[in-house]
Formats: structure tokens, C-alpha cells, sequence
């Protein structure tokens, strides 16, 4: 935008008042610009780690408004964004696996304040994560417990044999100009591992049209509580896990009215204390269109997507020197996406749904890749035996969000994805404020 959302609504308050003197008119006023239909949210904001998913308003423009709604309408979505808000979700998701090894329940509640400087493409959020995981105790049975830390060459002390839980509380700080964003943060204080987070983002418009967008960073990995948060081992009594991952990530994104496209790939290097260093390449191409369309307040789109990425190491389990973290040789998927999305008065939802092919195959690993005396110490089986599979992926998601009034909203989303040797049940409450001072 050429000037501030602050000179705009200053305009469009000066027109308003024009249109409302103008002979004939009716229904002119203050209350108007209260109606909760004048306020659409982002329904597309997805969950991010350690910040939530938040719920500011996006502007529409409805063919059907005559002179004096449209000018409503805009001034509505012009005040909430230069006004201050705060979101709050309640977020809780549960992975399957053998409890104390890939099994994992996370219960997060990131609380985020954001102040717009002047504009909402020139902003500052802060954000604050408690956050418990669980993940039950490898050592209830003989053969998880042989699979965790040094156990089967040290055996497990006595003081080793608990419920395997941790809880603490992580921080974001975010700062995003137009083409511009960066963030900094830790993982959760508390844990047994304890990371600086954070990254960078550019996205200039090369054309109209034309995205190139450019990132890189550092972020946790958050298949299980070994990568999230670290682990102490029941032999040695020694920390190890809290995998971070380093990347770099470019792509090229063409979007218009009615569809979007986008090509890219990256890479990245996955380290964490006592743990084996690796490497993984990602690349990713697709795009969706709009098939069907309801007044302006209802869509239907269609997509594709095909999704490669492969690890030079096997890091998917959980002795010593290990990750915990879903790391095949090669993993690809072509995916179909389909999205119904709509609005009407105080509600805005959407329900997807995605299907398709996936294949991957690992190479296995060995017990302990970053000790050969503990290798050569362990009995057989002393490594992990490829695996792979082929066959039947996807995810559905729901989200449906209510305008109780013009300052305040609420959603629910809830959702499944079945990916890999593994699946994934999540559910999320979304509390948004506008103080936007009406």
C-alpha cells in the first residue's frame, strides 16, 4: 500500500459522511458498521509451533453492496487491522507409535499479542506457549525399553522408571513488513532440551503476479518428545534429542483470481545434543483452483500437489544417538486437495479434505550411530532393518469460527492426517480480540 491504513480510514471516513448526507439515505450510522458480517477472518491461518493460529480479518469485496456497504465494509476491515489484538488457542494432538518410543500427546495454549504499526502489513506479535507432552514409559515393556537410550548395554537405573512427561513454556517474538518477516524464539524453557529458534522469510512480487518467496531458519522437530524436547537416558542418566532443523527453502509462487500455482525445494541439516547429524532435500510443486463459486461467499477448489523428500540417514527411532523423528531415504506422494470454504452472516468455515499416493522406503540404522563402543557392546539385534510401504495417504481438516460481536470470535477445528508409518489426530479452540476502540 502506497500509504497507511490509518490515512485510509481517515478518507473513507470523510467519504462515509459525504455518503450519509447525500438526500434519501437511510440506515446510516455507527450501527452499520457493527454488523458481524462485515468481518470475514482468516480462515485459512493454520497452527504454527510455538505461535498458534490466529484469526485477524481479510478484506472481501461483495459485487452486490451498493456505495455506502462497500465504503462500510472496508472502513470495518481498515479499523481492525491497525487495531491491537490477541489470540489464544487451545491446542491438543495425539500420534500414534509404542507408547514411551513414537506415541506422543502435546497440549499447547500459545497466547499471541500483535500490534499493527499503522498498517497490517507492518506489524509486531508476541507470543507466549505453555506447553505439556506425554509420551507413557518405554521401560513398561521389554522390548521398547530394549529400543530406548543405552538400556540394552547399561540396563535402566532404578530412578529411571516413571510416566515420561514434560512440560514447559516457549516464546516467539515476530516482526513482519510487507515482503518481510522474521521471528526469534525458544522451545519450551523446561525442557530437558532447550533450543534458540527462529527464521526469515522473503517473498517480493517479481511481477503482478509473480512470487518469489525465500526463507530459511532454524525450528524444532516435533515428532516425538525425544526430537521436541530431549530425553534423559535410563543407563547413563545423560540428556539426549531436541532435534533442530536448519534450512533453507526457495520457491516460486503465480497466483490469480481463480487459481494459484507454485514449484520449489530446499534443504536442510537436522542436528540435536548426542544425536547423529543429517541431512534431508525437500521439493514440492502443485497448485489449486476455484471450481465452483456461491454469491462470493461460498468456493469450491481443486488442487494437486506432488511432495518429494528423502534423508540421507534413518533417524526414526530411539537409542542413543538417535532422533525420534520420521527420516526415510526417499518419501514421495502425489496428493488431491479439495477445499469448501463460506461465510454467511456471524459464521465462516471450511472443510478439506486431501487423498492420494504415497511410497517410501528407509535403509534402517544401527542401535548406536555415534558410539562404536556401545555398538560393538550390544547383543543382536544390534541395528534397525529397512522398511518401507506404499499406498494410501491423506488428511481432512475442519474449521468453523462464529463472530459473537464486532470485537470478538471464536473457532473450532479439529483434524486427521495419515502419513507415513504413522497418523495424527489434532483439535484446536480459537479466541480472537480486536481492540479496535468502537
Amino acid at each position: 500500500m502506497d500509504h497507511s491504513m490509518r490515512e485510509q480510514l481517515s478518507d473513507l471516513d470523510h467519504v462515509h459522511a459525504q455518503q450519509c448526507d447525500m438526500p434519501g439515505v437511510v440506515h446510516c450510522g455507527r450501527r452499520e458498521s457493527l454488523k458481524p458480517d462485515y468481518r470475514w477472518p482468516d480462515i485459512d491461518s493454520q497452527y504454527v509451533n510455538l505461535r498458534g493460529a490466529p484469526l485477524p480479518d481479510t478484506y472481501h469485496y461483495l459485487h452486490q453492496d451498493d456505495q455506502i456497504q462497500a465504503t462500510d465494509r472496508q472502513r470495518v476491515y481498515l479499523r481492525d487491522s491497525i487495531s491491537p489484538q490477541l489470540d489464544a488457542n487451545t491446542f491438543v494432538r495425539s500420534r500414534t507409535g509404542t507408547p514411551g518410543l513414537r506415541q506422543l500427546t502435546e497440549f499447547a495454549v500459545p497466547i499471541t499479542a500483535t500490534v499493527p504499526f499503522g498498517t497490517w502489513d507492518h506489524r509486531l506479535s508476541f507470543s507466549v506457549t505453555p506447553t505439556l507432552l506425554f509420551t507413557g514409559d518405554p521401560l513398561d515393556r521389554a522390548n521398547s525399553a530394549r529400543q530406548f537410550g543405552t538400556v540394552a548395554v547399561n540396563g535402566a537405573h532404578a530412578w529411571a522408571y516413571h510416566h515420561y512427561d514434560t512440560q514447559g513454556v516457549g516464546l516467539n517474538l515476530s516482526y513482519f513488513n510487507r515482503w518481510f518477516n522474521a521471528d526469534v524464539g525458544s522451545s519450551p524453557l523446561g525442557f530437558a532440551e532447550t533450543n534458540v529458534v527462529g527464521g526469515v522469510e522473503f517473498s517480493p512480487h517479481l511481477t503482478d503476479n509473480l512470487i518469489l518467496r525465500i526463507s530459511g531458519g532454524r525450528r524444532m522437530v516435533t515428532d516425538s518428545e525425544l526430537s521436541y524436547a530431549g530425553e534423559r537416558d535410563p543407563g547413563t542418566g545423560r540428556r539426549w534429542g531436541g532435534v533442530t532443523r536448519n534450512f533453507g527453502h526457495g520457491a516460486l509462487e503465480w497466483g490469480e483470481a481463480g487459481w494459484n500455482a507454485y514449484a520449489g525445494g530446499g534443504f536442510a541439516y537436522l542436528e540435536g545434543h548426542n544425536v547423529e547429524g543429517n541431512t534431508e532435500t525437500e521439493a514440492g510443486a502443485g497448485g489449486s483452483a476455484t471450481v465452483w463459486q456461491y454469491h462470493e461467499r461460498q468456493r469450491l477448489r481443486v488442487g494437486a500437489d506432488l511432495i518429494y523428500f528423502g534423508y540421507k540417514k534413518d533417524s526414526y527411532f530411539f537409542t542413543w544417538g538417535q532422533g525420534g523423528y520420521f527420516s526415510p531415504h526417499e518419501y514421495f506422494a502425489a496428493m488431491v486437495p479439495v477445499e469448501w470454504s463460506g461465510h454467511t452472516n456471524r459464521w465462516t468455515w471450511f472443510l478439506r479434505g486431501e487423498a492420494g499416493y504415497q511410497e517410501y522406503h528407509s535403509r534402517g540404522a544401527p542401535y548406536y550411530p555415534t558410539s562404536s563402543l556401545l555398538q560393538s557392546e550390544v547383543t543382536p539385534p544390534d541395528s534397525y532393518g529397512g522398511y518401507g510401504a506404499s499406498g494410501l495417504a491423506g488428511n481432512a481438516r475442519g474449521r468453523i469460527v462464529y463472530q459473537v460481536d464486532h470485537r470478538f470470535r471464536v473457532g473450532l477445528e479439529g483434524g486427521y492426517t495419515r502419513s507415513g508409518p504413522w497418523s495424527e489426530t489434532d483439535g484446536m479452540l480459537l479466541f480472537h480480540y480486536a481492540f479496535d476502540g468502537q
